[in-house]
This record gives structure tokens, sequence and C-alpha cells, in this order.
């Protein structure tokens, strides 16, 4: 009996090789799972996966319409953490690049999903013509040996881990874990107390969360080397990391 807020039959894994690594020429070499969707509307068409990446952040999809390979839909696997269920809907390292498949006809048309690497999983598959929407559920509680839920999914404490590289250049990962859904407030301050950079401003879901900061300011502007500070707040907590730039 599968979850209940699960609703196919199994997870979907087609294995490349061992060592497999695909970021180009995937539609020729790359495994792949099709599916017959019948489209309602035409247009943009968001992409979320939920998926499993078992030993590496930089697993990742690429998807197309009727066996062509889609350049909006490459490389899919913004990854947060390794070794847990995850929606994921962006490019690889970059979360503002929102994956997507342009529908040019409504009706029955063939979608494919490519792995690029060997190991990651696919649960689920979401299209949807809204930006904004947000899919919940975890994957499935076993599934080829994996054993996971919602509670090893959660982090049980606020945490603002400390950066890598450290020291860094030219940019750096800042990774962050929420118990609870909450307003956050991330900025990056110099040894002076003045604000540099507002990487995050918002209500964020509960779970584990990745920015990457490339040394610039809020205008864009690469800053001086140096020490910084990033400074997350929620509306009851406040934890800051130093780091350090070199040029």
């Amino acid at each position: 009996t599968e979850p209940g807020d699960y609703s196919g039959t199994g997870a979907m894994q087609a294995l490349p090789d061992n060592g497999t690594f695909y970021y180009t020429n995937y539609f020729s070499y790359a495994s792949r799972l099709d599916f017959a969707i019948n489209f309602i509307k035409t247009g943009t068409h968001y992409i979320w996966i939920r998926a499993y990446a078992p030993s590496t952040a930089s697993n990742t999809f690429h998807m197309g319409i009727n066996f062509i390979e889609d350049k909006s839909a490459a490389r899919i696997g913004d990854f947060k953490e390794t070794g847990r269920w995850e929606w994921i809907n962006a490019f690889v390292n970059d979360s503002t690049i929102l994956s997507n498949l342009e529908v040019e006809a409504i009706g029955t048309q063939g979608v494919s999903l490519w792995f690029a690497r060997d190991g990651v999983i696919a649960d689920k598959i979401v299209l949807t013509t809204d930006p904004d929407f947000i899919p919940t559920g975890y994957g499935p509680d076993v599934t080829v040996g994996i054993k996971n839920n919602s509670k090893q999914l959660l982090p049980d404490e606020f945490r603002l881990d400390q950066n890598y590289p450290n020291p860094f250049n030219p940019e750096t990962i800042i990774k962050y874990s929420l118990p609870k859904a909450s307003f956050v407030k991330l900025k990056i301050y110099d040894t002076y107390g003045r604000v540099v950079r507002k990487l995050e401003n918002g209500y964020k879901n509960s779970g584990s969360h990745k920015l990457i900061w490339n040394a610039t300011n809020n205008l864009g502007i690469p800053v001086s080397s140096g020490f910084y500070f990033a400074r997350l707040e929620t509306k009851s907590l406040c934890k800051s990391i130093k780091m350090l730039y070199m040029k």
C-alpha cells in the first residue's frame, strides 16, 4: 500500500552505467523514461520532479516533448541535500531559473525524462501552467532499498551552516534549515555592520535551503576582499557565520 500522499505505483529509475554523467548529448545516450500525457492547455508548463539524490547534489534530469530535448528543461537538479526526497524544479546550481516545457498543441503527446547521472531517482512528475504552484508530499516510504518519511525529511532545529568553500573566490554556498515554515531574512554584513547584500527576505517552507553569494553587493558591484558575516533571522531566532572573501 502506497502512502496517502503518493499516487504512483513505485519510484521510477532508469539507471545509466555506473559513473555515467551526461550534461550534453543526453538525448542520444542517457537512459530515458517516456510518458503519454494528454495536455489540455498550450503554452509554458513548469516542471516539478519529486526526486532522490543518493550521493551527490549534482544529480540531474533532462526533459523534452515527443522525444526531442528542450533546452529550457535541461539540467533539472537544484538539489538542496543528498539522501532525502525533495521537489526540484530549477536549473542545477541556479534556483532562479525555473525548468519548463513549451507545449504547442493540446492532446496526447510524449514527454521524455532523461537520467543524466547514475543513481538519481524520480518518484513523481508535475507539469503546471501556474509558475507560483508549489507541490507537497514526500516520496514513498520504501523504494529500491530506500527508507524515508516526513519526520526524516524535516530538520529538527533551526540551523545556519558554515559557508563553503571558506575562504572563497568567486562565490560561496550558504545553507540553512528550518524545522517549520517561517519568514526569513538572510543578509550579508561587512565588518562595520553595514548591509552589503540581501539574499533572502520572505516566507520559506520548512526544510533545507541553499543560497549562493557571488561576492557582490545589492547593486551587483563586486565587494572588496576581507571578512563578511551572513546573518539569518526569523521572528524568534538569529544566527550568524563569519566568511572570508579572497581575491
